[in-house]
């Protein structure tokens, strides 16, 4: 699935009963956690003898990207559409660097004017971040992720659906 029609699937999935300030801090907050996520996946691999689990990655790598998804749709953001992976030797330093471009785009979302070349130009690097660091086409990342949330909230995005998960 190519980013226009991930952002139109991924868009059906949110909540559309949040104020514009609740969905921009839930888009910034949420990105943030789903990094965490990802870097506590690699701590205890790389720290405490944990296996490496690429779908557990995969997995987090499509919730970051429906977040960065969530900014490209609620501002609209112009996003070049091919993204090539970017594979750094150490994944501690594609996840320093995906740290960067994370808390660089939350600023700009939450200042009074953001610069959308900016988060276009950001979003679509930390695309490529994530692809190289899960190793998988970011094409397949949003796939994952959207038939992850079609069995999640088959019509909608629904509060009982996401209290009452099936896929947990």
């Amino acid at each position: 699935m190519d980013l226009q029609h991930y952002c139109v699937e991924a868009h059906r999935t949110t909540n559309h009963n949040l104020t514009d300030s609740q969905h921009r801090d839930n888009f910034a907050l949420g990105a943030i956690g789903e990094l965490g996520e990802l870097a506590d996946h690699w701590k205890k691999h790389l720290h405490q003898g944990h296996p490496l689990q690429p779908d557990k990655l995969i997995n987090e790598a499509g919730d970051l990207c429906w977040y960065l998804a969530g900014i490209i749709n609620f501002y609209a953001v112009q996003v070049e559409h091919e993204t090539q992976p970017i594979e750094l030797d150490d994944p501690v330093a594609t996840l320093l660097g995906l740290q960067n471009q994370i808390n660089a785009i939350v600023i700009e979302i939450t200042a009074p004017n953001p610069s959308l070349p900016n988060l276009g130009q950001r979003i679509r690097f930390v695309f490529g971040l994530l692809a190289g660091l899960v190793q998988t086409p970011i094409e397949e990342i949003y796939d994952r992720n959207i038939n992850k949330l079609r069995l999640r909230y088959p019509d909608a995005f629904t509060t009982d659906a996401s209290i009452n998960r099936i896929d947990d």
